[in-house]
This record gives C-alpha cells, structure tokens and sequence, in this order.
C-alpha cells in the first residue's frame, strides 16, 4: 500500500512540473512575470542594503553639518560677547568723561588691576602712582560716586581700600539738609555718616555728598544714599547707613582726583 501512494505522489508531482513547463510556453507573458519577481526577490537585499548606507551617509552628513553650525555659534557668542564688553566698558568711559567735566581739579584715569580677597573690608590697587602726581588720601572715583581712597602710593602702582572699609574715613554732607557728618567705613558694604544731631530729620533716598571739610576729598563728590537711620548707642547722636552710588566691586576704570 506505501509503496503505491508514493508512485501516485511521483506521477503527481511530474503532471504539475509538465503542466506549469506548458503552461509558461503557452503564456509567454506569465514567464516574464517568473522572471520579474525572481529580480525582485534577489536584488530585494540588495536594495536594502543600499538604503541603509544613504541613510548613515545622510546621517553622518547632517552630524557633520550640525557640529559646523555648532561651531558658527560658539563664534558669534564670543563676538557678541566682546562687543557687550566693548559697549560695557564705552558706557563705564562716558560716564567717567562726564564725571570728569563736573570738577574743576585734575584727575588722574587709572584701572583697577588687583583686589584684596575680602569684598568689602579689602582694598584694591590701581596701575598709577606717584609719577602721575598721585599721593596718600587721594580720592578714587568712578562715573557712579566715590569708590575709595589712595593710601600706599607707589611709583607705578597704588594700594588703595574701598569706602566701605571699616579704616575709611573722610567728611560727608546731607545733600537736602546740608547737615554735616563723618563718613565711615562699616564693612559690610555699606558705610556710616555719624554724629548726625538729633533733632535733624533725615529721610531715606537722600543723597549723601562728600564736605570737603575734613582737608581729606574735595568738595561735592557723589557718595550714596541713605537707607536707614538710627540712634547711637549713646543716645547722644543718630548716625545713617549709607548705600554707595559705586558698584565697588565690579568698577574697572576710576579717576583720582587731585586738589
């Protein structure tokens, strides 16, 4: 019985390869068709293959083109960026030029070229000195108001300490009042105008001068305002706590100002 249905399977088999063998003779068409997909089935990987390398050689491309971009950008930041310094420093020179017009003395331009490591009660040293007529007690200027005062001239080079340093000391004036006092560093960036009287009002936001009466600074330098007021432990005087007009931490460019 196996042995006649595998003859039967044989002669099956046999009909259908005659039959498909007379069928595409017939049906030239139906040949062409075979061969077509044949193509396709074997060229299929092919095809793949190569979409897939136009697809990294467009991706390496495009990484490519992102880190030039990348690298334009940083550019343009560093440009822009020195240009905002250039304006910033432009603005910090008018504002010193016009402080400049506002006094009758000499005046000495220098930059500030190093800074004690303390912010407020440290000093800072400024690139002129005696040569340029500079000496002790100098005042040291910005566009803004007072920032500090020359104590160790040397001949190229001066050490100098802010208003804000507890050592500071000069004389001061109200500017709305005209009431006298003596300016004092407190050190926490902030300073004092004591020995206020009592019986003087004194309002917040008024502006504080330098006198010229302590022989120290000129007359009508621009230190800061008030900001607060109080009664002296002794209760003999009121002392108010002045905000300066400088930025003393971020001033570059000063001038000295000479009597």
């Amino acid at each position: 019985m196996p042995k006649v249905y595998y003859k039967q399977r044989y002669r099956l088999i046999i009909a259908l390869i005659l039959a498909s063998v007379f069928f595409f003779f017939r049906d030239p068409s139906s040949l062409h068709d075979l061969k077509f997909l044949a193509i396709k089935v074997f060229t299929f990987p092919l095809n793949v293959i190569d979409n897939v390398s136009m697809s990294l050689m467009s991706r390496g491309e495009l990484i490519a083109e992102n880190t030039r971009l990348k690298s334009r950008i940083d550019v343009l930041l560093l440009k822009t960026s020195a240009f905002d310094e250039l304006k910033k420093e432009n603005d910090r020179l008018r504002d010193l030029a016009s402080f400049r017009k506002s006094f009758d003395f000499r005046t000495v331009p220098a930059e500030i070229i190093g800074r004690e490591p303390n912010a407020w009660a440290g000093g800072f040293i400024i690139n002129k000195g005696t040569r340029e007529g500079l000496v002790a007690h100098t005042a040291i200027c910005s566009g803004k108001g007072l920032v500090g005062m020359l104590t160790d001239p040397g001949e190229e080079a001066s050490m100098a300490v802010m208003i804000t340093h507890p050592s500071f000391r000069c004389g001061g004036v109200l500017a709305g009042t005209r009431t006298s006092g003596v300016l004092a560093g407190a050190g926490t960036g902030k300073l004092k105008m004591l020995y206020i009287p009592l019986d003087k009002n004194v309002e917040p936001k008024e502006e504080v001068l330098t006198s010229g009466l302590s022989g120290i600074f000129p007359k009508g330098i621009k230190v800061g305002e008030v900001v607060s007021v109080h009664r002296s432990r002794t209760g003999l005087y009121q002392y108010a706590m002045i905000k300066p007009f400088a930025d003393l931490i971020s001033e570059e460019e000063v001038l000295c100002v000479l009597k």
